[in-house]
């Protein structure tokens, strides 16, 4: 069974001098979703992995990006690509808060695990190289030529750790790759099935969300990537 365990510990926020940081945390999925529903948004989509066909207790490494493009290999991954209008990339720059895309071009930068694999409940992402590594989510703008900004300014994720647990340390990218968000905070105390949910609703809309772990290289996971516009 699912735990998504509240992060009660203080959010500690490091940034550069004289940086406004106009994006605010959640840690409570439902304060989260109801926020957003005051501010007048709605759920634009919610990936959850669950198209892939791995196999219970299967694992599979794949090449960056997943998107809407089929990615598999012998066949096990997404024949389809992924539903929603998301990318996800490796990042092989050091530290959080890479300033830009950094790919590793492996072919097993990222894997796909199917429930059971280490006591997962769900289908899950994350990154398969054994060195420090992030995750980078980017929200691509699906508007026509002329109109207005189309990405979510509200994107909420589950978090989880296998082997060691991880300090997560998230950045917050505009439409420009400008960081308008900078926030760390620690894992659930125990590996999966607990999961952390973060949260994050910014005055503009969010071009890109980097995902780093001090766990060094051992693999953690993303899962129910929510987006709200």
């Amino acid at each position: 069974m699912r735990t998504i365990v509240l992060c009660v510990v203080a959010l500690a926020v490091a940034a550069p001098a004289g940086f406004a940081q106009p994006c605010t945390p959640f840690f409570d999925q439902a304060e989260f979703e109801a926020f957003n529903k005051a501010e007048g948004k709605h759920l634009q989509g919610v990936e959850t992995f669950e198209e892939s066909n791995i196999p219970q207790n299967g694992k599979q490494p794949l090449p960056a990006p997943l998107d809407q493009s089929p990615n598999t290999v012998f066949g096990i991954g997404f024949p389809n690509g992924l539903e929603q209008n998301l990318v996800i990339w490796d990042n092989v720059t050091p530290g959080p808060n890479p300033p830009d895309l950094n790919p590793s071009g492996s072919p097993q930068a990222l894997y796909v695990i199917g429930p059971g694999f280490f006591f997962a409940t769900s289908k899950k992402v994350g990154g398969d190289l054994f060195m420090e590594a992030s995750l980078d989510v980017v929200f691509p703008d699906a508007r026509p030529t002329g109109f207005p900004d189309a990405r979510s300014t509200g994107v909420g994720l589950e978090l989880s750790w296998f082997f060691l647990r991880a300090g997560w340390h998230v950045s917050i990218y505009d439409g420009q790759n400008q960081t308008i968000g900078l926030f760390e905070f620690p894992g659930p105390p125990g590996p999966e099935p607990e999961t952390a949910f973060f949260g994050v609703w910014c005055e503009q809309t969010i071009g890109r969300i980097n995902i780093y772990d001090d766990a060094g290289p051992f693999p953690n996971a993303i899962d129910n990537v929510e987006m709200w516009m």
